[in-house]
């Protein structure tokens, strides 16, 4: 019997000591590998998900505003957004709150009601179930911008979209 409860210990011994032991090669675990396989921006027309909330920007348009185009030359950049909820609670979307639009130079931009807009992304949405609206910025007419989306008003993960 001590035979057998030696061996035992022996053989658990080594695979213990085998499941700790480091990667002197300098190769990277899986968890190393998917943490830097973790996309942070997606394009439009990718859907990325933030705490169970899959959000997709759809496409992205020119419009000249409800009172015609801007005396200084600003355009009115509207963007079509897909939001999904794969989670088992109930979630409220806020246009002024979750998203966000910076130029390359980090300067945030102006959210406007000025647009033509088709729906919006102020509404509530249930398990399982989507919201598309849009959503619209006045910005310079050229240059890059990236749209931030906060699955937590207050301060929950974000993801970004490079749209322009």
């Amino acid at each position: 019997m001590k035979k057998w409860l030696s061996l035992l210990l022996a053989v658990m011994f080594v695979f213990t000591t085998a499941a700790c032991t480091v990667d002197d090669e300098g190769g990277t675990s899986e968890e190393e590998v998917k943490e830097e396989e973790k996309k942070t921006e997606f394009a439009v027309g990718e859907t990325a998900e933030v705490d169970g909330i899959k959000i997709t920007v759809n496409s992205t348009r020119v419009d000249e505003g409800i009172f015609g185009p801007e005396e200084d030359g600003s355009i009115y950049f509207v963007m079509d957004i897909k939001l999904e909820n794969t989670t088992d609670e109930s979630f409220s979307s806020s246009s002024m709150l979750d998203f966000t639009l910076k130029d390359g130079d980090g300067r945030e931009q102006d959210l406007t009601f000025s647009a033509n807009t088709n729906g919006t992304m102020d509404t509530d949405v249930d398990p399982g179930e989507s919201a598309v609206g849009e959503i619209a910025f006045k910005v310079a007419p050229e240059g890059t911008l990236v749209l931030t989306y906060t699955a937590d008003s207050f301060g929950g993960d974000k993801v970004k979209f490079v749209v322009r």
